[in-house]
């Protein structure tokens, strides 16, 4: 019965190793899925190019608009626009800006659809700082003339002519102590048509915004309650108690292996299988002649008197009500036994 214990005993603490052995590896399967590093990204700095075209419609005397003057117009008859006085202001910006300077081209351009474009000004203007405005007034009736008769002169008939004006800001700027070197190009255009007598203009804002962005490796790290510790450690730790727990369960199967890959047999077999050489089989035997009989609880414990006796340990067979197997080791008037079956109901 003892022995039947002790086998329990066994197979408990081996299944609670095999549960710390199962919870190591999933901590450690874990652990090891977690990036040691991550990284982590920020705005440097920022800046941005603006352009603004602003201009006016000089109207010639009218009874329309009750005004000389048309501000921003989207669109306006073409009879009545004496001239347009365009300012273009560039800036640049950042919070981060020490310094800046540049030049603004300037081109001004007439054509007639896909057919043809002309460039009739072109201007280059340098600036310090970071801002610049570019004004130019434009005769709206004669720049269409210009425009008409250079299809005239081709040999192209139309009714549509566009004046546009071109820009192209250069800028050379420090911010946050880097070096910006970009080209900021905006488009504007009025739009003539000699058969509807409109003339009509694009939009006239522009912007561009720009972030320069760091990216940094940082180490990641896993919390455990108050505790906050770096990934690379907790890969480190988290293999301990794995190689704790299969070293300490490798042990125990080593150790009691008769009884684990044995655990199968009958016990008798067991006994046989391990102690044979030290065991005679005889058809009979008794207790009395003996001062004492000492029950032993482990049959190794038997083989470890037999060893030191140097005495073989005699087997018996005794059937009555049920079969017992009696093994023992007589030493003088004192017999060591070891019973199988002698308390199994």
């Amino acid at each position: 019965m003892r022995n039947i214990l002790k086998i329990k005993n066994l197979w408990l603490i081996m299944l609670i190793l095999i549960t710390a052995l199962t919870a190591s590896i999933f901590t450690a399967v874990y652990a090891y899925q977690i990036p040691e590093e991550e990284i982590i990204q920020g705005i440097r700095y920022s800046y941005s190019h603006s352009g603004k075209y602003n201009y006016n419609a000089t109207l010639v005397p009218n009874i329309l608009y009750n005004t000389s003057i048309l501000v921003n117009p989207d669109k306006a008859f073409l009879k009545l626009v004496k001239e347009i006085s365009l300012n273009y202001e560039y800036s640049f910006s950042s919070p981060s800006l020490t310094k800046a300077n540049g030049t603004l081209v300037v081109r001004l351009v007439v054509g007639q659809g896909e057919l043809w474009k002309k460039v009739i000004v072109n201007k280059v203007k340098t600036f310090n700082g970071n801002t610049v405005n570019y004004g130019l007034k434009i005769n709206v009736s004669k720049v269409a003339a210009y425009a008409r008769n250079i299809s005239s002169e081709i040999g192209i008939s139309g009714s549509k002519y566009f004046i546009q004006i071109d820009t192209e800001a250069r800028i050379d700027a420090v911010v946050s102590g880097e070096h910006i070197r970009e080209t900021f190009p905006t488009s504007f255009t009025i739009d003539t048509d000699f058969i509807s007598n409109i003339v009509s203009f694009s939009d006239r804002e522009f912007s561009k915004d720009q972030e320069v962005k760091y990216s940094v490796r940082e180490p990641t790290y896993v919390v455990l309650g108050s505790l906050s510790i770096p990934t690379s450690q907790f890969k480190l730790i988290s293999v301990i108690p794995l190689i704790a727990t299969s070293s300490l369960l490798a042990a125990v199967v080593f150790i009691n292996r008769d009884k684990v890959f044995g655990g199968g047999l009958p016990e008798v077999k067991r006994i046989e299988r391990k102690y044979g050489g030290l065991i005679v089989n005889v058809l009979s035997g008794g207790k009395e002649g003996f001062r004492e009989v000492v029950k032993v609880a482990d049959f190794s414990d038997l083989a470890k008197i037999a060893d030191s006796l140097a005495k073989p340990i005699i087997h018996t067979v005794v059937s009555d009500s049920r079969e017992r197997h009696i093994y023992y080791v007589i030493d003088g008037d004192v017999r060591y036994e070891y019973v199988v079956g002698n308390e199994e109901g």
